[in-house]
């Protein structure tokens, strides 16, 4: 497993696995662009983009 957190911003790529699969990183981005739609908490690397919303960082 990987500790997202933990995370650099040159593993956008794991961040995905971080959260348990896309399917659950999906999930996770749908309540985001709920209840986050302008992305205000994304000043770390473990940060999800609401869905429509700029991709991980890389």
């Amino acid at each position: 497993g990987v500790y997202a957190n933990m995370l650099n911003f040159d593993e956008a790529d794991r961040l995905i696995d971080a959260y348990g699969g896309q399917e659950r990183y999906d999930r996770i981005a749908r309540v985001k662009a709920q209840y986050d739609p302008d992305n205000f908490f994304r000043s770390n690397n473990a940060a999800i983009a609401p869905i429509g919303a700029a991709a991980p960082h890389k």
